[in-house]
């Protein structure tokens, strides 16, 4: 993933993110006790970095099926969307003179979101042709902002959202970004076939983007019957090429018909409506020399209702509650329960399988799959579906010996987020898991926290066993060489030197901390930034944690983050608290000297000192807890 430059500049995260809210931007709530009967209401509160009341705001619900309401917000910052109903919902804050302000989410009961509306900043993109001549009237059609929450620039332009078009030069301009913040940016003309620009940073720079020549890609969605299909979405994905591209969508007009500018290429074309089975994806070449290619037609299915209800531990009614249907191994549809906890699939005929995904805390209560066969004539209503509060994963580690083992690290692997504990004394363990995983299997390890003693294996959530015992076995650690290939960043310049020194003005949970003190440690210093909430960044978080409460009294390991200067000095504050982290965290120099000596673009980045103040490992993913034993046992014997 590309870098976010800015001054100072902000780190990128290794891994894309779907939603990465502030502390100040709290999630539309997955309800467990859910009791909703009706729609809802969701209230909300724009507030500046400040902590001040917006008042006067425009703020848009856009719900998953496009439909959009509106609302102004009060002298206190305050305003209410009535008659929400469940599913996916993003809601954003406009002022002027202010950055936007939003959240995507998962409504499924009545809450409370803060929205934060820091100042602004502007990004810049120049649209060209591909002879590099300046496009006017392009207009920006879709808005990924700060990979938090995603604008439908069409759906919101006729609620009174601004329009962002380009001018004589070609420029069109974002100007409510958030300072040091960066958007994705999907591109449209009615003369050219659409582009995407992943990056276009609020930095003061101007990115430059090119719109090809486009083909008009004409059809019509009908049924069965031959009436057009109002509202249908139609997908064309690009298949002549290796490169990552976006795919173009486009809506049915109120008769079924639809055009898509598109580039010269091969395509597949498909169709979705909520009414309707999904067809299967029909190709399409356009070639350049055929500038009105025959219209690409679409039949939607007649649809079968496959219905069930979900239920909580109490056999009340579950809303919110993700349920797959997979036809032929693959993922067909996915739906979420209603306020009564029912839902609805609409499906072809033949033989499927119905999968829920439990929400946190919760677990299928019985077969994880439902097998039904859908008939030509009729729909299936599957049996009811009862969730269980998810149980504690429970067992003794043992030494090679047979004899318990107290200071093993238990961790997930493979899961997002991950769970851990530790033993105590005699070896128990008691491990609760944030989630159900897919297939309900859990990848466990078992590591001692002074010996080179591990054990990997399986659980099956179904069938939990409280006494299996688990032995551990001797293994050779990898300490083999950095291999920049692996890791975030390259630091090969600086490894079998002296750490850089943390220039960091202030710092949070500690006094001041200088390296040079930590001569005779092995210290853990990560680098990070607390607006990345999930992901690579909240996994090394929880692995550090972890990792800091196992060698808790161990006077030779030291832990020590920095965070990234990119937000306020408070803001970084409630992100230490809101990772909980008992560790001291230093907030980088303005200027991010810090980040700019460790040579760090993309986060998290971890390093390994050791006892004589030297950079020894930066590829450290998968093998911390080794690394970190295998530096101690330089120095002679590692002893709690």
């Amino acid at each position: 993933m590309k870098s976010i430059r800015r001054t100072p500049p902000r780190p990128a995260c290794s891994a894309p993110r779907n939603v990465r809210p502030c502390p100040a931007m709290i999630a539309v709530a997955i309800l467990a006790a859910a009791s909703v009967a009706h729609a809802f209401d969701i209230d909300g509160v724009a507030r500046t970095s400040a902590d001040e009341p917006v008042a006067d705001a425009r703020v848009w619900l856009v719900a998953s099926d496009q439909s959009v309401a509106d609302a102004v917000t009060d002298a206190a910052g305050a305003f209410r969307f009535t008659d929400v109903r469940p599913g996916e919902i993003v809601i954003v804050a406009y002022k002027e003179g202010l950055a936007l302000g939003g959240i995507r989410a998962q409504a499924v009961g009545p809450d409370t979101v803060y929205l934060e509306m820091p100042d602004p900043a502007v990004a810049s993109l120049r649209v060209v042709s591909s002879r590099f001549d300046p496009i006017e009237g392009a207009r920006a059609k879709l808005l990924v902002v700060s990979d938090r929450f995603h604008l439908d620039m069409d759906a919101l332009a006729a609620k009174g959202f601004p329009s962002l078009r380009s001018d004589r030069q070609g420029l069109l301009e974002i100007p409510f970004l958030p300072q040091g913040g960066y958007a994705g940016c999907l591109v449209a003309h009615r003369d050219f076939a659409e582009n995407y620009m992943p990056h276009v940073a609020a930095d003061g720079s101007i990115r430059t983007i090119q719109l090809y020549p486009g083909i008009p890609l004409r059809g019509r969605v009908t049924n069965e019957d031959g009436a057009g299909v109002a509202g249908a979405r139609v997908a064309a994905i690009r298949t002549d090429t290796a490169a990552r591209t976006v795919p173009h969508q486009t809506r049915t007009d109120p008769e079924g018909f639809y055009v898509a500018m598109l580039r010269p290429g091969s395509y597949m074309l498909s169709a979705q409506h909520p009414d309707y089975a999904i067809p299967e994806s029909r190709p399409v070449r356009l070639r350049a020399s055929e500038p009105e290619p025959e219209p690409a037609d679409i039949t939607l299915p007649r649809a079968h209702p496959v219905t069930g209800r979900i239920l909580d531990p109490d056999g009340a009614a579950f809303p919110g509650v993700w349920v797959d249907y997979r036809v032929g191994g693959r993922l067909y549809r996915r739906v979420m329960s209603k306020e009564d906890g029912a839902y609805a699939i609409p499906a072809p005929t033949g033989p499927a399988v119905i999968r829920v995904i439990p929400p946190d805390g919760f677990v299928v209560d019985g077969r994880l799959d439902i097998n039904v066969d859908v008939p030509a004539d009729g729909g299936v209503e599957a049996p009811p579906i009862r969730l269980a509060a998810l149980p504690v994963i429970s067992g003794t580690i043992l030494d090679p010996d047979g004899q318990p083992a107290s200071h093993v690290l238990l961790s997930t692997r493979d899961m997002d987020p991950p769970s851990w504990a530790i033993t105590d004394e005699t070896g128990i363990f008691h491990l609760r898991l944030a989630r159900m995983p897919y297939t309900a299997e859990v990848s466990l390890r078992a590591e001692h926290a002074m010996r080179f003693w591990r054990a990997d294996f399986t659980v099956d959530m179904t069938s939990l066993d409280e006494n299996r015992p688990i032995r551990l076995e001797p293994f050779e650690p990898d300490i083999g060489p950095n291999n920049p290939e692996r890791a975030r960043n390259n630091l090969g310049l600086l490894v079998d030197r002296p750490a850089p020194p943390l220039l960091c003005p202030n710092w949070i949970n500690a006094d001041p901390v200088h390296l040079d003190e930590l001569r005779g440690r092995v210290v853990m210093l990560t680098l990070w930034g607390g607006f990345a909430q999930v992901g690579d960044v909240r996994n090394r978080m929880e692995e550090m944690r972890a990792l800091h409460a196992l060698f808790d009294g161990v006077p030779d390991v030291a832990f020590i983050a920095v965070h990234d200067s990119g937000v306020t000095l408070d803001l970084a504050a409630e992100y230490v608290e809101l990772f909980g982290l008992p560790f001291p965290v230093g907030y980088d120099s303005e200027a991010a000297e810090t980040f700019d000596r460790y040579d760090v673009t993309v986060i998290p980045q971890t390093v390994l000192i050791d006892k004589q103040g030297i950079l020894r490992y930066y590829d450290v993913d998968g093998r911390l807890l080794e690394l970190i034993k295998a530096l101690r046992r330089e120095s002679g014997p590692s002893t709690p």
